[in-house]
C-alpha cells in the first residue's frame, strides 16, 4: 500500500459520504480513486467521503496535493455512516 497518509477532515467540509464498490478492478478502479487520498492501511476501502472543497493529506514527505475525495478503509463502516449523517 505505499506510507500511510493522514489527513484532518472537518466534518463541516464533507459533502457526502458512500459505500466504495467492491468489484472494481483493473482501470475502473484507478478511474474511481483518481482525485482522492486513500487512507487505509489494511484491508479493502470501504467508504468515500467527497469534500466541499479539497483538502491535503499529509504523509511521510509532507503535504500532498489537495485532492476532493477521500477513500477510507475503517471497522464499522455503518456506525461512521451513521455518525457523519451527512
Amino acid at each position: 500500500h505505499g506510507f500511510l497518509r493522514r489527513a484532518a477532515i472537518p466534518l463541516a467540509s464533507i459533502e457526502s459520504v458512500e459505500a466504495v464498490p467492491l468489484l472494481l478492478e483493473g482501470p475502473e478502479k484507478a478511474a474511481y480513486r483518481r482525485d482522492a487520498h486513500v487512507l487505509a492501511a489494511a484491508g479493502p476501502p470501504q467508504l468515500r467521503l467527497t469534500l466541499k472543497s479539497p483538502l491535503p493529506a499529509l504523509g511521510l514527505f509532507g503535504g500532498r496535493h489537495p485532492k476532493g475525495r477521500v477513500i477510507l478503509a475503517v471497522d464499522d463502516p455503518l456506525a461512521l455512516r451513521a455518525a457523519l449523517s451527512v
